[in-house]
């Protein structure tokens, strides 16, 4: 305040509180130093910048597809490291190649795909987008800061063995695709990031009514319907830990978005056979 000090004790108190105040600042300072984090950064910034990195990307993949892609359930995945560094990819050229090198390729189609004609550099990463048959259109974008947000719409609405206007979902689909994901994620982020934290988030979208089947593969007993409209599952953990377990970690994901279809009991041997199957290429 502009005013007179009143005391020699109030004066030796304010100048107390000001040395603490500025060693406090000093601290924060060195630390950031330290670890490589710009001055002026905090945990509050690196929110906000993630957050519009996000909100970008599915500005992207919203203008670059048609528009009935918007009007069809979708498998999402939005992955992202802390702390948050801007560039913790040194450059671009760098990005598409570890895309590369990580992509997952044990299906007819790969993870995240490659548009030959629609895959460019952007200010801060890679985008693309791919116009391929229904079922197989998708997009992304992948920020230096290791950010990486995809989309795809379900191939099952398009399937030619389901029934126009019926709503399924191949229970072995989501374990191959949950699979796949951790699995690009082990990869990628055990180059960029060995030492840093990692966010996973997998979404499934359009769930409401929707009922697990078994499309041909495998068997499965029971009617398992979601009553919900979207399905979530988020995993926090280190890149060592996806290095060590990243198919564990994948079942995790794969029951929960299970018993959102209410499918309360179902079997982690299933799940560790697919996923065998899934890796070693007999599928």
């Amino acid at each position: 305040a502009s005013e007179v000090v009143s005391s020699a004790d109030a004066m030796r108190d304010l100048m107390n509180r000001a040395v603490v105040k500025r060693g406090d600042q000093l601290l924060k300072m060195v630390e950031r130093l330290i670890k490589g984090k710009p001055i002026g950064f905090d945990k509050e910034n690196a929110r906000e910048i993630r957050g519009a990195e996000i909100d970008e990307a599915g500005d992207f993949i919203r203008e670059h597809l048609p528009e009935e892609f918007r009007n069809v359930g979708h498998w999402e995945v939005e992955f992202f490291v802390r702390p948050y560094l801007r560039e913790r990819v040194a450059n671009l050229g760098l990005i598409s190649t570890l895309l590369e090198q990580c992509q997952v390729t044990l299906r007819c189609w790969y993870f995240p795909h490659f548009d030959r004609e629609h895959t460019a550099n952007f200010a801060r990463g890679v985008q693309s987008y791919t116009l391929g048959p229904v079922g197989h259109r998708e997009g992304y974008r992948a920020y230096q800061s290791g950010t990486l947000v995809w989309k795809q719409e379900l191939w099952e609405d398009s399937a030619p063995n389901v029934a126009a206007g019926q709503k399924v979902l191949s229970f072995v689909g989501v374990i191959l695709e949950i699979t796949e994901y951790f699995l690009f994620a082990k990869r990628y982020y055990e180059k960029i990031a060995p030492d840093a934290a990692i966010h996973l988030t997998i979404r499934l979208t359009d769930t409401l009514d929707r009922t697990l089947t078994a499309l041909g593969d495998g068997l499965l007993r029971g009617v398992y319907t979601s009553r919900v409209a979207s399905i979530q599952t988020d995993t926090e953990c280190t890149a060592a830990e996806l290095v060590a377990s990243y198919e564990e970690l994948a079942r995790k994901a794969i029951r929960h978005v299970y018993e959102m279809f209410n499918w309360n009991d179902s079997s982690d041997d299933l799940m560790k056979q697919w996923q065998e199957r899934l890796v070693n290429h007999r599928l």
